[in-house]
């Protein structure tokens, strides 16, 4: 038996207005988290999101691009790229301090059991450590 329930705290930049699709939901495709280390803000290159959001994009003129949200990793689609049904989220023309981090933050728990040589590993986090 396998069981993950994990959930994802970050930042991203959104270049284009997502789509509406089912559920009432935004859908952000392809995006790629952020990070700030030493002032300077970067992209995580080797991680892929598809984030489904409440929050609708503004428009011109005031249109903010940065995405701060949280909630549950729904699946991982067989590319690698991670399906995001997010509980909070805000678009923001600036990064606030509290999503300035080194790195995007995962708590929950991952549970593996084995039933024929009786072993299991579990792993919890209430957040990742910087």
């Amino acid at each position: 038996m396998f069981h993950w329930d994990l959930s994802i705290r970050a930042v991203t930049f959104v270049a284009d207005n997502p789509h509406l699709g089912p559920n009432n939901l935004y859908r952000a495709p392809d995006l790629t988290p952020w990070r700030c280390t030493g002032g300077i803000i970067e992209p995580i290159y080797n991680i892929k999101m598809n984030v489904h959001t409440p929050a609708p994009m503004e428009q011109y003129p005031t249109l903010r691009s940065w995405l701060t949200f949280e909630g549950p990793i729904t699946s991982i689609t067989p590319t690698g790229t991670i399906n995001i049904h997010v509980t909070s989220s805000k678009y923001h023309s600036e990064i606030p301090t509290n999503y300035c981090a080194p790195a995007i933050e995962i708590c929950g728990h991952v549970v593996k059991t084995e039933s024929d040589t009786g072993s299991h590993w579990t792993a919890s986090s209430t957040t990742v450590p910087y």
